[in-house]
């Protein structure tokens, strides 16, 4: 689950916050093979995977844990030929349902939580940051969770933290670009800036 901020250009912010979060992904439910439409196709493997529950793989076992949510059409706890001839009915009718599926609870969030302050300035960006461990322990960070190219005036934040900007960036960009690992997983990021000028 990837995030993105386009470049920050010709824009003035002042006392502003930001917050990107992590959010579930939706699936068709049936959609077993996870090519994103329903079909016959689906109605065909979920028989195979009926008659061979233990040999049989759905692709769409290996893209979430929670791949019984999206193949178990009639919602009994198991994969049986009910499941294949509900989505057959489905194709025929044309009804596609969708199910949101988040793996929250079985993927940890980070272990490390930034908080870093980022001076801006044209060709010369620096930052100051501590990091929070998963115990409460408090360290001073050298990474911040920002990747900094003064050369080309762009500030990625990569980690998930609460990020403070001051100062002037001239035809810069900030980009957030972070894996979120579960739906509270957040980046903050706060403008306390004299500007970002085109």
């Amino acid at each position: 689950m990837k995030k993105r901020i386009a470049s920050l250009s010709a824009i003035v912010f002042s006392l502003g916050t930001l917050t990107v979060n992590a959010f579930a992904t939706s699936y068709i439910k049936g959609d077993v093979n996870n090519d994103g439409e329903l079909t016959s196709i689906d109605a065909t493997i979920l028989l195979q995977k009926s008659l061979d529950p233990a040999g049989y793989t759905m692709n769409i076992e290996s893209v979430t844990d929670k791949w019984l949510d999206i193949a178990d059409m009639d919602n009994n706890g198991s994969v049986d030929k009910a499941d294949s001839a509900i989505v057959l009915k489905n194709v025929l009718n044309s009804i596609s349902d969708t199910v949101d599926i988040s793996d929250e609870e079985e993927i940890q969030t980070n272990d490390v939580i930034y908080t870093t302050n980022i001076t801006l300035s044209d060709g010369a960006t620096t930052f100051t940051s501590e990091a929070t461990y998963a115990d409460g322990t408090v360290k001073p960070s050298d990474d911040g969770g920002v990747t900094i190219d003064n050369e080309n005036n762009i500030i990625t934040v990569n980690h998930l933290g609460d990020y403070t900007f001051s100062g002037t960036l001239t035809n810069g960009q900030i980009i957030v670009d972070y894996d979120a690992k579960a739906v509270s997983d957040t980046v903050k990021l706060a403008y306390n800036a004299d500007g970002f000028n085109n």
